[in-house]
């Protein structure tokens, strides 16, 4: 793993499981203590490590996006961020946190259904 994967880990000795927890290695039989170590004491205090799962998983559901809509990766990156930059815009405009701008548009889409 090089050093920048471990940029700004806490403790690096246990950052080091980041690429295996990744991949879900870590819920491989005999890995029960790198598990417990990197997600029970480590991953709740280390917020690099966290941000960098983070950024994982947003890849792994864009991936997943773009294979069921038939778009490219790109492609549904953009949508997102044009999406969320107009919430943004409308919260903005009317002074409200974006919370509010995105359950008035998601919640209502729910009801409808």
């Amino acid at each position: 793993m090089d050093k920048s994967t471990l940029s700004g880990c806490i403790d690096p000795r246990i950052g080091r499981l980041l690429e295996d927890a990744k991949s879900d290695a870590l819920d491989q039989p005999g890995r029960e203590e790198d598990r417990r170590l990197f997600f029970e004491e480590h991953f709740n205090h280390c917020q690099a490590c966290r941000e960098k799962m983070l950024d994982h998983a947003n890849e792994l559901a864009y991936a997943a996006v773009a294979e069921a809509s038939g778009l490219t990766v790109d492609e549904v990156r953009q949508t997102t961020n044009e999406q969320t930059g107009a919430l943004l815009a409308e919260a903005n405009r009317r002074g409200v946190p974006f919370s509010v701008v995105w359950n008035e548009k998601f919640k209502n889409k729910d009801r409808q259904h």
